[in-house]
């Protein structure tokens, strides 16, 4: 028991630490190296010479001397025969080992997603594949909206392998390398949605620092964790247990309209659904206007239920005089197919 125990242990330790390809390539450009340069100087032959003694010595071919070996160059030839044979062995098995464990194919799918991943633009980096990140991940992905995992459990690792359509990056997201690699800097939104305030603090700390203009969106265990990640950087933090609290209470006293707000919380499958448009999203004719103006609810049934002033205050159920100046957004609702017409009318730019 104790054999097949240590046996284990030194095949796992040989394939982890000892196997590799780059040794063996090494090994055999040494040799090379040695081997032309040891006929040279032993024998005094030509580079041509060396070289094709070299060849035909170590490929055991066989062909006969450039010319009769001093017994120094027999010494040395039989030397290298038989280090030959070591290294031979050797790249044998790191060059199987390499192909049967999948090594091979993991650097060229590595590979692959690396370049797939650093083509996004505009995408969202989510942290975290636990229960909340998976619920944020759907969502996106049935928005259409590009995005990175950023995950560090290798059992989760594993699993998210195994879905092709993902794109992800396996480390963690407190590092400023691993956040590069997932394209922190030519990404739109960064999500941290990890149960630990203290990783999502440094998260927020270090995505801030590598790009000023992200909009960066965290979870948060309590309102003291809350505050220090706004402090730290964070655009918008959540808090599930308060929001989940809320839910519940108000479904007490006020079922319907809670209920409702859950069928606009499942979009895009929900028969009603809103839209968002900043000013700068719109295009010139529909800015400086009036929603009188605009006159979006004759032209595709939409309703502004809102305006998000320059100043970060909301007008809820604006006057059709309210104008929509620069710094501000509106808030648009109704259903699927009105704003489709609304986003034929002023296509969402991702």
């Amino acid at each position: 028991m104790y054999t097949s125990r240590w046996k284990r242990w030194l095949f796992q330790f040989i394939t982890a630490d000892v196997l590799k390809m780059q040794i063996a390539i090494w090994l055999i450009v040494i040799e090379l190296f040695a081997a032309v340069g040891g006929f040279m100087w032993l024998e005094g032959y030509s580079l041509i010479d060396a070289l094709y003694m070299t060849v035909i010595t170590i490929s055991t071919v066989g062909y006969g001397e450039v010319a009769p070996l001093s017994d120094a160059g027999k010494i040395f030839t039989s030397v290298l025969i038989v280090v030959n044979i070591g290294v031979f062995t050797y790249t044998a098995t790191a060059f199987t080992y390499w192909i049967v464990q999948g090594a091979l194919f993991h650097k060229m799918w590595k590979r692959d997603m690396e370049r797939r991943i650093q083509k996004l633009q505009d995408h969202v980096i989510v942290v975290g594949y636990g229960r909340f990140g998976r619920e944020v991940a759907q969502h996106l992905r049935e928005m259409d909206i590009p995005f990175v995992v950023v995950e560090k459990d290798p059992e989760v690792v594993e699993e998210l392998k195994r879905d092709p359509m993902m794109l992800f990056v396996e480390g963690d997201a407190t590092s400023d390398e691993v956040l590069r690699m997932a394209g922190i800097e030519q990404a739109k939104a960064f999500i941290t949605a990890v149960h630990d305030d203290t990783t999502n603090l440094y998260g927020v700390l270090s995505a801030r620092h590598i790009n000023q203009k992200l909009n960066i969106i965290s979870r948060a265990q309590d309102n003291k964790s809350a505050e220090k990640l706004r402090l730290a950087g964070a655009s918008h933090v959540v808090l599930p247990m308060k929001i989940g609290g809320f839910y519940m209470a108000a479904l007490v006293t006020r079922p319907d309209a809670v209920e409702f707000l859950s069928v606009l919380a499942k979009e895009p499958h929900a028969e009603i659904t809103f839209e968002e448009y900043h000013y700068d999203e719109l295009p010139e004719p529909f800015r400086d206007k009036s929603i009188r103006d605009l006159n979006f609810r004759n032209r595709t049934g939409v309703n502004i239920i809102a305006v998000r002033m320059p100043d970060g205050t909301f007008v809820v159920n604006p006057s059709p005089d309210t104008p929509i100046v620069a710094g501000s957004s509106i808030i648009v609702i109704g259903t699927k197919e009105q704003i489709e017409r609304m986003l034929e009318l002023i296509p969402k730019v991702k």
